[in-house]
């Protein structure tokens, strides 16, 4: 499922901050569950985002898209796939800092992870 700016073809308004070069490292004996289990969770995660962004926040929102994030982190990492598990760790900080009140989610917010799953996808496309 693509995101609402893929959607419409245009970019997301937000970009992710620039991290370091990682190199992966893929087991490949895991590399076809760690596609599959991904592209579902971005699927989940689009529409859970979808929800904040027409203003249905919710304390049970914030943690399933934590929760989705902090699953394809940890997938990620079990498989060696350090760029999908670098990104993932930054829309993972943010959740946080939505999840403890720290940030509020804003529109730029909002894009800021739309743009980070869509950068998540992208990664997961170059794997297969």
């Amino acid at each position: 499922m693509k995101s609402p700016a893929r959607m419409a073809g245009r970019p997301a308004q937000a970009s992710l901050p620039k991290r370091p070069q990682v190199q992966d490292k893929i087991n490949q004996k895991y590399l076809a569950k760690l596609i599959e289990d991904t592209e579902s969770a971005i699927d989940n995660f689009n529409l859970a985002l979808l929800e904040v962004e027409k203003g249905n926040v919710s304390p049970q929102i914030i943690n399933e898209l934590f929760r989705l994030v902090h699953t394809i982190k940890g997938s990620a990492g079990l498989v060696g796939a350090a760029r999908v598990e670098s990104i993932a760790h930054s829309m993972e900080n943010i959740l946080a800092a939505l999840r403890d009140k720290k940030a509020e989610p804003s529109d730029q917010v909002i894009s800021l992870l739309f743009a980070g799953i869509d950068a998540v996808k992208d990664v997961i496309d170059i794997y297969k």
